[in-house]
């Protein structure tokens, strides 16, 4: 299942091609499960089972950068996505991949920086630098908020952390368009892919 890749296109080409990985495409799973634990487990299966990326949906409270003790998030976390407020968390989904070989997606619209850092955190703890991760966070404002209906911070300050998530995960990528929420809302594929380009070009 290419799930990571559905409805994203990250600028600068696929996410992997033939020469980099002897091989066209990576098999990448989405993982939405409520709850760090759950997540974990199913990573874990499907590790084993030939997986070959995995995709981190999260939450709609980290969508819009509420944290789980917040009052307005109260209906908000584990809807529509992970959990991941905390190392912990990251832990619990993070613990069964070996972080320098395995393509990290974080699907969380806008909001990329703040799960990254929990990532980049977590894997210190390991004792993996992140220059080794490879981690797509796409960063997405255009996209975020046509799905979201705002955003978590303003377009300057979201620009300036795909700048800093680009220079600390050198080997990933920072910024990505979504045409789902334009899918989702019933325009046909020619439809979506126009709205690619329109917000690749806008970035």
């Amino acid at each position: 299942v290419l799930a990571a890749v559905t409805s994203m296109v990250l600028p600068g080409g696929p996410v992997r091609t033939a020469s980099e990985r002897g091989g066209a495409w990576l098999i990448f799973q989405a993982y939405a499960s409520p709850t760090p634990a759950r997540a974990g487990e199913a990573v874990r299966r499907d590790l084993a089972r030939g997986v070959e990326g995995v995709a981190l949906v999260l939450d709609r409270a980290a969508r819009l950068g509420l944290r789980p003790d917040d009052p307005r998030a109260s209906d908000l976390v584990g809807k529509h996505g992970i959990g991941l407020s905390s190392l912990d968390d990251v832990a619990a989904v993070l613990a069964p991949i070996d972080l320098a070989a395995t393509p990290i997606v974080l699907d969380v619209g806008a909001n990329g920086a703040p799960a990254a850092a929990l990532v980049a955190a977590h894997a210190a703890a390991r004792g993996v630098p992140p220059e080794k991760i490879e981690l797509l966070a796409a960063i997405d404002p255009y996209g975020a908020l046509a799905a979201d209906g705002k955003l978590p911070r303003t377009e300057t300050a979201l620009f300036r952390e795909a700048r800093w998530l680009k220079a600390a995960f050198p080997r990933g990528r920072a910024r990505g368009a979504s045409g789902g929420p334009v899918y989702e809302a019933g325009a046909c594929y020619a439809s979506k892919g126009g709205a690619i380009a329109a917000t690749l070009a806008a970035y």
